[in-house]
């Protein structure tokens, strides 16, 4: 075996003894980050495993076909509509598509290629190829045997949450839960009478109620637990903490229910409430999740202005890879409020903190967030000697990046520019394209950052079409917006492919011609963000971004349009079928509708 296919090995038995996360309970997901670590050792040395065609090797680890999708008729040929197939076949086996495998090119195969693509670091395109079917047909054999080994760790996650939560609330715990599932069948024509009235007089706890039953009525269990955990981070925000443990105790893995009781405290975090989202997070049952939740307390503290108790709530935090990033925002933060010498102190107890870190998926991400704080707060020689122990040229590059932002804040442009001209040196170090396109990405970033626009654009053109891509364009575009160059933003905005990206720079746009006291320019592109994201075709996209517009219609002063927006937003809601997709969007109404009711 190869030393590189050996030491890729040794990982996927890492990832396996890792505790679980927030989002643990996605299976798919899980099954991805394992399967995809073979893919580069499996492309270059590794025989099809499985070959076109071949029946399943597990058929009980294949996901179910959901619905019909819209046919293209460009894609019915014959040899497209196999290869179309093939890959459909192959992704679902390591757990990236859940959709009808038909030879049918839709927009969720799209997803899923485009997901396998990031993981596998090729080209982004999200389009079948030969060349994608060879790649997935040599990983799809060791993915299967992964799942299996996956199961099993799994299977043991789950006791230890379960024996978790009965230590934190006691050994009746899962009677209780079942007892909350098993209630008596509610009135079919009340439910509609009431979804009917909320729908047309929309307020947070309605909307929140009527979430909870569409997600209730998931049945798919890991896509239940997901719809509820949203429901109870959208209970958390508006008060309803006890409605929120409630739920919880529906929720049918233990992890997840764990993963819930987190995602209270960083709900009540979100929205301010910050002494609830303290004690919720304090009774968080796994270390890990605890911190996580710690952490979003702290971030809290930060956006109110509070770099002191933020400073208070790091010291909880017990994982030096969780307490560090907290402590350089406290510090940064503490910076931004004119007390560099507290800051200065929170730097020396990082860089102690961020020494303590030895595992490899660590270690150098902590020397880059040193380095960025060092240059900060004026160690200018400390932060070279940490760029210098990052092995990888990838990373240094992004580093690097870091400090450029770093000294520009501090008011040094200089340093700043002499630091990207290293920067730029260093990407010819790189040699993987991948890697060189996610380089790219943040010196295009930093160039703009420092108004030199026609060197970000050149940075730009050297990244493939895809995400990264659109990215990064928008990162200009809203660059050029804030130095008042409008006009040439406006021209280069329709080159951002990722639709979402381009609704979410007309919006940030509006709100800087609003602060710039442009109120027609700010209303010009307010609507156009509007009519973008009216033609989405994704009805759950669509509802999560009128959301979105409604909350930034009126943090900018417009709330009557708020509101209106957000009414359409309930409508997509409420028309969607699927009842997992409709918990989300409703969900997210009821979020964005506290946040304008705030307001």
């Amino acid at each position: 075996m190869p030393a590189s296919r050996a030491r890729l090995l040794s990982l996927v038995e890492k990832i396996l003894n890792l505790d679980f996360d927030t989002q643990h309970w996605l299976r798919a997901a899980a099954v991805s980050a394992l399967a995809l670590i073979l893919v580069a050792a499996s492309a270059t040395g590794a025989g099809a495993t499985l070959q076109p065609g071949a029946p399943y090797a597990n058929p009980h680890l294949i996901p179910a076909a959901l619905g019909d999708t819209d046919i293209d008729a460009e894609t019915q040929t014959g040899r497209y509509s196999l290869l179309v197939r093939q890959i459909q076949l192959r992704l679902a086996e390591i757990g990236l598509y859940g959709g009808r495998i038909g030879g049918v090119m839709s927009a969720e195969t799209a997803e899923a290629i485009r997901t396998f693509q990031r993981f596998a670091n090729l080209p982004v395109d999200g389009k079948p190829s030969h060349e994608l079917l060879d790649t997935l047909t040599s990983a799809a054999g060791e993915a299967q045997h992964l799942l299996l080994r996956l199961d099993r760790a799994q299977k043991d996650q789950i006791e230890q949450a379960r024996g978790d939560l009965e230590q934190a609330f006691g050994p009746d715990w899962a009677q209780q839960a079942r007892a909350v599932v098993t209630g008596a069948k509610p009135d079919l024509e009340a439910l509609k009478a009431r979804a009917e009235s909320c729908y047309q007089a929309p307020e947070p706890a309605c909307l929140i109620v009527e979430a909870e039953h569409a997600a209730e009525s998931v049945e798919k269990d890991n896509l239940r637990d997901w719809a509820l955990s949203e429901v109870i981070q959208a209970q958390a925000r508006i008060g309803q903490a006890d409605q929120a443990l409630r739920v919880a105790r529906a929720i049918n893995d233990p992890r997840s229910v764990i993963a819930a009781l987190s995602g209270i405290a960083v709900a009540l975090a979100r929205a301010g409430r910050i002494e609830e989202a303290l004690a919720a997070a304090q009774q968080v049952p796994d270390a890990t999740l605890r911190d996580k939740a710690l952490r979003a307390v702290a971030e809290g503290q930060l956006a109110a202005g509070r770099p002191d108790f933020a400073e208070v709530t790091v010291s909880l935090i017990e994982a030096p890879h969780e307490r560090l990033p907290t402590l350089v925002a406290t510090a940064h933060a503490y910076l931004a409020h004119g007390y560099g010498d507290v800051a200065h102190g929170l730097a020396m107890e990082a860089e102690r903190l961020a020494d303590s870190i030895t595992a490899e998926l660590f270690r150098e991400w902590a020397l880059s967030e040193m380095a960025s704080l060092m240059a900060a707060v004026g160690e200018g020689a400390k932060a070279n000697i940490m760029i210098a122990r990052i092995g990888s040229a990838k990373n240094r590059v992004q580093a690097l990046c870091d400090i450029v932002i770093a000294e520009l804040r501090s008011g040094r442009e200089k340093r700043a520019r002499q630091t990207l001209e290293i920067a730029q040196t260093t990407l010819s170090a790189i040699s993987r394209p991948a890697e060189r396109q996610q380089a790219r990405a943040c010196l295009a970033a930093s160039h703009a950052a420092l108004k030199e626009f026609d060197d970000a654009l050149k940075q730009a053109r050297g990244i493939e079409f895809g995400y990264m891509h659109s990215f990064v364009l928008a990162r200009i575009v809203l660059a050029m917006a804030r130095s008042h160059q409008m006009v040439e933003a406006l021209r280069l905005i329709d080159s951002i492919q990722d639709m979402k990206l381009r609704i979410n720079a007309y919006v940030t746009m509006s709100r800087i011609a609003r602060e710039n006291g442009d109120e027609d320019s700010a209303t010009r592109l307010s609507n156009e963000a509007i009519t973008l994201a009216r033609g989405l075709t994704n009805p759950l996209d669509k509802a999560f971004v009128l959301a979105d517009l409604a909350s930034s219609q009126a943090a900018g002063g417009d709330g009557a349009t708020g509101r209106a927006t957000l009414g359409e937003a309930v409508d997509v809601a409420a028309k969607i079928t699927d009842p997992w997709a409709r918990a989300r969007a409703l969900s997210k109404a009821a979020s964005a509708l506290v946040v304008i009711n705030g307001i």
